[in-house]
């Protein structure tokens, strides 16, 4: 708290705490800590984690079931602020975390489960853990991901065992791009190793590898640039030899951060990172890469504020006064704004991006994330003559000041056993995990004489969509759909391929904002049982258990075994309009088009303007005036259709955004039109 201790400035015009504040009207002034010592659980509990954490209704960016394998890292990169600061390194037994995932899956039903951890492929308990899953997730179609795995720990083994419903890509973390550079940062990586991991992973099947680097590291020359992007060409070409797949690379100016050993180093001009990022463009020319990179001013700015002391707090209070808001994401990110702030404030923000000397006071060196200086002052050094520090999960104590701490005990104590080594041996373990598996595969199964005969059946099941879900778009509803079918666990048929999907057709999409009294999907099952139409039909109605306020099936019906699909079938739509004030309703203009034969508009479309009949399209047009309602009839040709908003929009004085603003929308009914006759979807001979 800043008002509890004293500060003075430095030379160098930083402003330092120096000692407790003494003072009469702080009555706990003695129990006041000299040095502010960060706090840290002994070990991770199973309790510790929520077995029903909230599903968001709506596609979110981590819209996975995240699971903490590990908390920090031994592995040392000197850039890394997350590996010092979750030190020391604590993992989850196995047993537990297969308890925690089943129960966290059965509340959410989400499609992927993540391993969170700095370095997940470190986690010793990794191949244990996954081959007890592996049964479990196959049989929901449910993946597991990795945020990132370590070329040498990718085999051909380990990617088997990884094949799940979709393979979205992996992702290798260089940083450097030689290996001069990577002894440099601490962070070991072969070029050959990086080439072979991605070899590998494209021969699985895998179509994407992302790749991130940093530029402006310490020690950089324009060697190491060029490496890098002779190995990204190297990549690329190895992409194009296995058709469609791809290398993603992300680009991002390293920043200096305070608690690690380049705490000291300067960050690189706004200058020098845009000429690197040149250098890059011009020399990564494989048609299978596709470079990306972050704005230096973002990088510049966050160098400012994470090395920056107590009177930034002055800049970050201008800049919010100003608007800055969101700046993570770019199209939000205000240069300009950020730049008035510091010039009102009298600050240069370049100050604090410089190279600090080692003997220099540091606006954070009240606060002891128990690792010692000395620690960090060593490991500087060594990046400044290249050398490189051991992981003391595989070789000795570093003494980086947590060696007393319980978790860095085990880890001291697994580390002089040889089989529990991780690194390579992580590779090994798989390699022999997957073995033992497709032995006790092969030893189990056994020839089945009397087997229940597997049945394919398609359902036709009837809902709505009321209330505040209208704000839940059609793909959204679908993810809904999907989860609330793997929590019932009923036997849904899956497409074959590469990426399989729930066999799901549905009727028409709803337009976002629209209620519904009468939507459809078809759904196909498989399995022995699933043609008893009864149980099956009580089954799906009960996935209302799953769904949330709003949603709910009406109705459930067996289909034939040919029948025409919705989308084919279904040739009028229903609606029903709800105007909040009558005055909106121009019935002269309504009831001129209820008269006419044709009604040409004008739409632009991405091909130009086109001219088609809004008559074509509206079979019926009823005007509840009384009721300030309007009941519309929309068809369907060739696959078309007229958005009711776009109707309005052309007869009405409003925008199709004001018309949804003062507006209530539902579609009533859907139809099956033939030979003059109509007829439900759920009317099947």
């Amino acid at each position: 708290v800043p008002l509890l201790y004293e500060t003075k400035a430095t030379i160098k015009g930083y402003l330092i705490v120096t000692s407790k504040r003494t003072s009469q009207a702080l009555a706990d002034n003695d129990v006041l800590p000299e040095r502010i010592v960060a706090r840290t659980v002994p070990e991770l509990q199973e309790d510790f984690y929520p077995t029903a954490p909230v599903v968001p209704l709506i596609r979110i960016i981590q819209d996975r079931l995240s699971v903490e394998v590990m908390r920090g890292c031994t592995r040392g990169c000197r850039f890394c602020h997350a590996g010092y600061y979750y030190r020391p390194c604590r993992e989850q037994k196995a047993e537990p975390l297969v308890r925690y995932i089943q129960k966290a899956w059965e509340q959410t039903g989400y499609e992927e489960v993540s391993l969170l951890s700095l370095s997940t492929s470190d986690y010793s308990e990794l191949p244990e853990l996954w081959f007890r899953l592996k049964d479990f997730l196959k049989n929901l179609h449910v993946s597991l991901s990795f945020p990132s795995l370590r070329p040498e720990t990718i085999t051909p083994e380990l990617l088997q065992s990884l094949k799940a419903e979709k393979k979205s890509g992996l992702t290798l973390a260089p940083e450097a791009g030689s290996e001069r550079l990577r002894a440099v940062i601490n962070k070991m990586m072969k070029d050959e190793d990086i080439l072979h991991a991605a070899k590998v992973a494209f021969q699985q099947g895998w179509k994407l590898i992302k790749l991130y680097f940093m530029i402006g590291l310490p020690t950089e020359t324009e060697t190491d640039l060029i490496a890098m992007a002779d190995l990204i060409n190297r990549l690329g070409k190895l992409a194009k030899q296995f058709g469609s797949a791809q290398v993603k690379v992300s680009v991002s100016p390293f920043t200096p951060k305070p608690h690690t050993p380049f705490q000291w180093q300067a960050q690189d001009s706004l200058e020098t990172l845009q000429e690197k990022i040149l250098l890059l463009r011009q020399r990564i020319h494989s048609r299978g890469v596709k470079l990306t990179w972050r704005d230096p001013h973002v990088s510049f700015l966050e160098a400012v504020l994470a090395r920056g002391d107590r009177q930034l707090g002055k800049v970050i209070e201008v800049a919010w006064r100003k608007g800055a808001r969101f700046d993570a994401w770019s199209d939000q990110f205000r240069w300009d704004t950020w730049m008035e702030a510091f010039a009102e404030t009298n600050i240069n923000p370049s100050h604090y991006t410089r190279q600090r000397s080692f003997d220099e006071p540091l606006p954070w060196s009240h606060i002891s994330i128990g690792i010692l200086d000395k620690f960090f002052l060593s490991e500087a050094i060594k990046a400044a003559n290249e050398q490189t520090t051991e992981n003391c999960k595989i070789g000795v104590c570093q003494l980086c000041g947590l060696m007393d701490q319980p978790a860095c005990k085990k880890i001291r104590i697994a580390a002089k056993t040889k089989d529990k080594r991780i690194s390579v041996s992580t590779a090994q373990r798989w390699y022999q995990k997957m073995q033992q598996y497709i032995t006790e595969t092969k030893s189990n199964s056994q020839p089945i004489c009397n087997a229940n005969k597997q049945f394919h059946c398609w359902y036709r099941v009837k809902y709505c969509k009321q209330g505040m879900v209208r704000f839940v778009s059609h793909l959204d509803w679908l993810t809904i759909l999907q989860r609330a079918l793997r929590k019932s666990k009923l036997p849904v048929a899956y497409s074959q391929g590469f990426s399989p999907h729930p066999k799901i057709a549905t009727s028409p999409p709803l337009p976002l904002g629209y209620e519904s009294d009468s939507e459809y999907f078809d759904i196909q099952l498989l399995g022995p049982f699933v043609d008893d139409e009864k149980t099956y039909q009580r089954e799906l109605s009960n996935l209302n258990l799953h769904l949330p306020a709003g949603f709910r099936i009406l109705a459930v019906r067996k289909l034939p075994q040919r029948f025409t699909s919705l989308a084919a079938s279904i040739n009028i739509a229903e609606y029903e309009v709800t105007f909040q004030d009558p005055a909106l309703l121009d019935l002269e203009q309504l009831q001129q088009f209820g008269v006419k034969n044709h009604w040409l508009v004008q739409k632009t479309n991405k091909k130009g303007k086109e001219s088609f009949d809004l008559r074509k399209f509206v079979t019926r047009l009823d005007v509840k005036q009384k009721e300030k309602k309007v009941v519309i009839e929309v068809r369907f040709l060739n696959g078309k259709t007229l958005k009711v908003e776009e109707f309005f929009a052309q007869l009405l004085p409003f925008s199709q955004q004001e018309l949804l603003a003062k507006t209530k929308m539902k579609r009533r009914a859907l139809w099956i039109e033939k030979n003059g006759c109509r007829s439900s979807p759920m009317e099947i001979a």
